[in-house]
């Protein structure tokens, strides 16, 4: 029954179930279309300069990201690098800790 589970053993079952694989497919797919429509903006505009709404979904999206990589790796343990899925979350980790770093970056930044 899951009422008798404990939150751990939920967000273990939440996080190895197939619906959290299709939600983080899902951040993927809609990430992705942000930044077509980001790209297209900056064309048609000649700026690096980007407007607050495009800044702010790129921060959502950077921190949505950061949570998938801890929850698998909390709920996996030293199993998140395991053999058969080390190299995809080796590259998840330097995405997002790229991600992470040009955020970081360019809020810093002064033109």
């Amino acid at each position: 029954d899951e009422e008798d589970l404990s939150l751990y053993e939920q967000l273990c079952y939440w996080v190895r179930g197939p619906g959290f694989d299709y939600l983080s497919g899902c951040l993927v797919v809609v990430n992705a279309l942000v930044l077509g429509i980001q790209i297209d903006w900056q064309a048609r505009h000649v700026t690096n300069d980007l407007p607050w709404p495009f800044q702010a979904l790129e921060l959502l999206f950077c921190l949505a990201f950061m949570v998938e990589l801890c929850l698998r790796a909390v709920v996996h343990g030293r199993k998140f690098f395991a053999p058969a899925v080390r190299k995809w979350h080796c590259l998840d980790l330097v995405l997002v800790g790229s991600q992470l770093l040009d955020i970081i970056f360019s809020t810093f930044t002064v033109n």
